[in-house]
């Protein structure tokens, strides 16, 4: 919709709040297409009365993300909005309420940058999100390029998760390992015939449509009415997709994209056009392989187990050039922006039945490019190019590392390294980036001969015990980064805590035995395997006839100084006479005794 238009319509369903809260947010998103200060006003003046939490949630993280952009072509509306004030706060539950996400950053010096913004649009008749896209832009050179849009809306998905997960649905709670295993047997023509029955009344409400953009340029559409149209009219069969995922699975993309292309021919007093041309094309590179198997995860102890890595990797290439074309000859000058990114992950995750849960990630690289951008300039005559240094005085290289504390704790080490020419000094200068070649880059290193990080998770209980543990490892490594807590509690009772670190050992436990008439308490502290720290109690009771008597006793053990013992006896006659004495040793060099 051009900005010429009017959006009062627009205005009236925004601020029509009988309206259904995703049309409001839609009309709100048409209205901001072209912001003014008249539009931020009304807007302002709505979220201040708005009762909606739908969208009140939305516009005021919308609004509240724009004041803290950092992309270049959002500044106009941001000075704008810095002097609107937004006197109420939507503040709200992210997995609830409808939010707009945006995360930023731009170089000034590099005339570099890229931003990540992301609708997620609920509607007041659903518990599920309707809608949500994601959009990666990335600012070269003073031009904006859309790498990536992804986005869909989807209606119906609350009946078709009750079909299966709901009271009356297929997989309910109480009956999933009935369920799993007629599954195997193969389950009678009456059964299936009644799940369909029962799905295909709400499947057919199920509707939606999905896209892909990449460089501005839409590579997927695809809308679907029912089931049936994303199933190609085949049924859908739980177990088959179950034990197709169980199977390791290859997938590989390769891509070419010219996103980029244009060019500006303007004449000349002397008589030969000067061409201004300029073109982009960007590659996409995405290899993946995994496998996961669910078979055993609606079991009452579930079990799950997920291998795979991914490598994406992707180059941006922009070329410009500035020449003057004699027809016969060709002279200009030539500059090469260029973008590079390749990165990897590769882990493992398995659940066994429901207690223990682990975690690898993988480490098998010794350097990753997260990313690296760097321009060269070429002379062009004729057909034959020839690199130029340009401005080579008071070449700048700085170099940033996130040190040797980080890379001891984690093995890795970040590093950022940029290079440029510092043409601030000389007077005739072209203007940046004409100065000369740039180069800029983030780089992960491994710092230790680690092959993973391992994650652990346990617990296990039964009626006379019970047991937890935590640990992170990294094998292999030079360093120890062994971190691990262990509990067990029995109910002799019965207390060990266990707690290893590279700085620490500590090992706690704690007992009770004992009746009525007698009790023991031990409780120890051990250090490093070495120093111990202990308490010893007793606790004796006799009786005869009226006379009772308790005897007391407790040792304390610190290391490096004389055990400390109390004892006592007490002798009480009911309603008569009360006798005690106390003894201590360790304190002193003689005892302490008091009756």
């Amino acid at each position: 919709m051009p900005c010429a238009i009017s959006r009062d319509d627009v205005m009236a369903i925004f601020r029509n709040k009988d309206e259904d809260s995703e049309l409001r947010i839609a009309s709100y998103q048409a209205l901001m297409t072209c912001p003014s200060d008249n539009v931020l006003s009304r807007v302002r003046n709505v979220l201040e009365s708005e009762e909606v939490n739908q969208v009140g949630s939305y516009v005021w993280s919308h609004l509240t993300n724009l004041m803290e952009t950092s992309s270049p072509l959002k500044q106009e509306i941001k000075n704008i909005i810095n002097d609107q004030a937004l006197k109420k706060e939507f503040d709200l539950e992210k997995l609830k309420y409808s939010r707009n996400y945006e995360g930023s950053f731009f170089l000034e010096k590099l005339n570099t940058g890229a931003s990540i913004d992301s609708n997620v649009v609920w509607s007041s008749k659903s518990f599920l999100p309707r809608s949500a896209m994601t959009n990666i832009t990335f600012d070269l050179f003073g031009h904006s390029v859309n790498l990536l849009e992804i986005g869909g809306r989807m209606e119906g998905l609350e009946y078709f998760l009750e079909s299966y997960f709901g009271p009356n649905g297929y997989f309910q709670e109480n009956d999933v390992k009935e369920v799993t295993k007629q599954n195997i047997k193969g389950i009678s023509n009456t059964k299936m015939e009644d799940i369909d029955r029962q799905f295909d009344t709400e499947s057919d409400s199920l509707k939606g449509d999905l896209y892909m953009r990449v460089f501005g340029n839409e590579l997927l559409f695809t809308r679907f009415t029912g089931l049936s149209d994303i199933t190609d009219g085949k049924s859908i069969n739980i177990l088959d997709i179950l034990t197709a995922l169980a199977k390791k699975q290859e997938y590989s993309f390769t891509q070419s994209y010219v996103f980029l292309d244009s060019s500006v021919i303007i004449p000349t007093m002397a008589g030969f056009p000067l061409n201004l041309t300029i073109d982009g094309s960007a590659t996409v590179d995405l290899r993946a392989s995994g496998k996961m198997d669910l078979t055993k995860i609606t079991d009452r102890s579930p079990s799950l187990s997920l291998d795979g890595y991914m490598k994406p990797s992707g180059a941006v290439q922009i070329n410009s050039m500035m020449s003057v074309d004699a027809f016969v000859t060709k002279s200009g000058m030539k500059m090469v922006s260029t973008m590079h990114s390749s990165s990897s992950l590769e882990g493992h995750v398995e659940l066994k039945n429901g207690k223990v849960l682990s975690a690898q990630i993988k480490t098998p690289f010794d350097k990753m490019e997260v990313f690296n951008i760097k321009t060269a300039f070429f002379t062009v005559h004729r057909e034959s190019e020839r690199e130029q240094k340009m401005i080579t005085a008071n070449r700048q290289t700085k170099k940033v590392c996130s040190g040797d504390k980080l890379a001891k704790i984690t093995g890795l080490e970040l590093c950022a390294e940029l290079q440029y020419p510092n043409a601030s000094l000389i007077a005739d200068a072209p203007y940046f980036p004409m100065t000369g070649p740039v180069s800029a880059g983030l780089t992960l290193l491994k710092r230790d001969t680690h092959a993973s990080y391992n994650m652990e998770y346990k617990f296990v209980k039964d009626k006379q015990e019970a047991r937890a543990r935590v640990a992170f490892s990294t094998p292999g490594s030079n360093v120890d980064r062994e971190l691990s807590f262990d509990c067990l509690v029995r109910s002799d009772p019965l207390l060990e805590i266990s707690m290893i670190s590279p700085w620490k050992r500590v090992s706690v436990r704690g007992a009770l035995v004992g009746d009525n008439q007698q009790k023991q308490v031990a409780g120890r502290i051990v250090i490093d395997d070495r120093d111990e720290y202990s308490v010893t109690g007793e606790w004796i009771r006799t009786r005869k006839g009226q006379l009772y008597t308790y005897n007391p006793y407790i040792e304390i053990i610190i290391p490096n100084m004389e055990n400390i013992r109390l004892s006592s006896s007490v002798e009480y006659v009911v309603g008569k006479s009360f006798n005690g004495e106390l003894t201590v040793k360790g304190l002193s060099k003689q005892p302490i005794q008091s009756k």
